[in-house]
């Protein structure tokens, strides 16, 4: 009786338990499910925009910097265009400048440089405009502002590759002639490459807009 009477008392709160765990339905599991889903790829999205920004903003920042070393070098050729003009006013005096051959060795291997680093922003350009699979608004102003950073790096590098032209002819005519070619080819390929940066920087412009 006893038993009896204590499975009566317990129906009530079995009741009550019962009730309060309610199993949600087939459908609203796979409600949920969508939701976190688009949550996480709305994440993931946001993320790689902000990703993209940073990396148009970083090359945009290498191209500006890179058209002032542009400028610095233009005042290194004219130097070393005075000192080989120098060298053609003396030519029974092969002594007179020692320093010479050094700086245009100096100013090969700088030109050099600025060519690699360009070629460096117009690869890593073309990296971020593979990246981009749609329009976004959000990276257009930053496209803008590489577009504006490769363009005055296209026009420093054309300068730096006239100039180079010009002290190769004095270079030469001062007994370097290998030298003066590598003036020529390094101002040559620095200028390619930034002219290539600068399209593809409009390319990436075109692709987010």
């Amino acid at each position: 009786m006893r038993r009896v009477l204590s499975l009566m008392l317990a129906l009530p709160f079995l009741a009550a338990a019962s009730q309060a765990q309610v199993f949600p339905s087939f459908e609203a599991v796979m409600v949920e499910t969508r939701r976190q889903i688009l949550q996480v790829r709305n994440e993931q999205v946001q993320a790689k925009d902000l990703q993209l920004a940073q990396d148009i903003n970083r090359s945009s920042r290498e191209a500006n910097s890179l058209a002032m070393d542009a400028w610095r070098l233009r005042s290194q050729i004219s130097d070393v265009r005075r000192r080989a003009q120098s060298a053609q006013d003396n030519p029974n005096q092969p002594g007179h400048d020692p320093f010479l051959r050094n700086e245009i060795q100096r100013l090969v291997w700088d030109l050099r440089d600025f060519s690699r680093s360009a070629n460096d922003i117009y690869r890593d350009i073309q990296r971020i405009s593979r990246s981009i699979q749609q329009k976004d608004p959000d990276l257009v102003q930053p496209a803008r502002s590489l577009v504006s950073s490769t363009q005055r790096l296209n026009s420093e590098a054309g300068w730096v590759r006239n100039e180079a032209n010009w002290a190769s002819m004095d270079i030469r005519r001062a007994g370097f002639s290998m030298e003066a070619w590598d003036v020529e080819r390094e101002s040559s390929d620095a200028e390619n490459s930034s002219r290539q940066a600068h399209s593809e920087a409009q390319r990436l412009l075109g692709q987010v807009q």
